[in-house]
């Protein structure tokens, strides 16, 4: 019994080590910078604005949002922006996958992965506080989980300005919420000893993974990995040949059943908008889904459903233009115009237009 517990207080006290060791390499290597705050992508953003094809994505640890938040700045060369999730990621005006019919000579994409309500709120804070800016026509992304707060936590990176800009249009949200102290204002202790991110972390510091831009390229063949082009849009790699995929379901953690969308975060969005339209041309744009999301009814089926008609009342009521949607039969997308079940390459993009 004796060896059993001394190999009982061995197995918990290495389980211990090992997380402290993990936390440890994690919070002081912290390659996207969760816990330091720091922002040191404003290298990256001026390298990936001065190049002619991009840099290479995904290949060295960098935050999306941090390089995103640094492109802001250069807002004044666009005529055209556009904020929301990955769904919009191929809008830009290098490649041509834009509106025609929208007049823009220069989009600045600001897509970032699973974008959330409250990064339309940040993005939007650091716009709107860009008074040089003049008149910009600015395309918001619309997403089944969009109409919900607490979807994702990759926005806290930012949440300061996510209630400064509600402390702008909306001062008893501010008040309301920003008085409440959660323990992530410390640090969040589910990062600080995630695997992936030691990994991750342990990537970083070869030496081999600088990033620098990529040789030129064709971009209606793609390049031999993901880039992100000088205006922020993504273009997939040579490789990511569509064919036709089944697809019954899609495991979409930011849509929760049951709760399609929250009436406070409707009404928010509202003054949201009503506040962005005194300086901005607003559009918003739906992507579709793959028809195999629609065929084998799930939640996303029902989210898309019920957000779709929520995101047309509001355009009628704020006279704003709506472009796409999420039902792909209606811009007669077929199977092998999806990368995935849920991001459209670019014939389908053409089509929705």
């Amino acid at each position: 019994m004796n060896k059993y517990k001394k190999f009982v207080y061995f197995l918990i006290s290495l389980k211990i080590f090992l997380f402290i060791t993990i936390g440890i390499f994690n919070y002081f290597i912290d390659p996207l910078h969760f816990f330091s705050k720091k922002n040191n992508n404003n290298d990256i953003a001026n390298l990936l604005m001065k190049s002619n094809y991009g840099i290479s994505f995904y290949d060295v640890p960098f935050s999306l949002r941090d390089l995103k938040i640094n492109m802001i700045k250069h807002a004044n060369k666009y005529d055209c922006i556009v904020i929301g999730s990955s769904k919009i990621q191929l809008i830009s005006s290098i490649t041509k996958t834009y509106p025609k019919n929208f007049g823009c000579k220069k989009i600045l994409n600001l897509f970032v992965q699973n974008g959330t309500i409250e990064d339309i709120y940040i993005f939007s804070y650091f716009l709107s506080n860009e008074n040089y800016l003049g008149e910009k026509k600015l395309i918001i992304n619309i997403d089944p989980w969009t109409f919900n707060y607490n979807r994702s936590k990759e926005w806290e990176r930012y949440d300061s300005y996510f209630y400064s800009m509600h402390k702008i249009i909306n001062s008893d949200y501010y008040n309301k919420k920003n008085s409440n102290f959660s323990f992530k204002d410390f640090f969040d202790i589910s990062n600080i000893i995630d695997t992936e991110y030691f990994l991750l972390s342990l990537k970083s510091l070869k030496s081999e993974n600088k990033i620098i831009p990529v040789e030129k390229f064709d971009f209606d063949k793609g390049y031999k990995s993901r880039v992100v082009l000088p205006d922020g849009s993504y273009l997939y790699p040579d490789y990511a040949n569509v064919a036709e995929k089944n697809i019954p379901k899609v495991n979409e953690g930011l849509i929760v059943e049951n709760v399609w969308f929250d009436s406070e975060a409707v009404e928010d969005f509202v003054i949201l908008i009503k506040y962005l339209k005194k300086q901005f041309d607003i559009k918003f744009i739906l992507m579709p889904y793959h028809k195999n999301i629609w065929d084998n009814y799930q939640p996303t089926t029902q989210a898309m459903i019920e957000i779709e008609k929520i995101a047309k009342n509001l355009s009628l009521k704020l006279d704003i233009q709506m472009i796409g949607s999420f039902n792909p039969k209606k811009f007669n997308c077929g199977h092998n115009e999806f990368y995935d079940e849920m991001h459209i390459d670019k014939k389908c993009l053409f089509k929705i237009y």
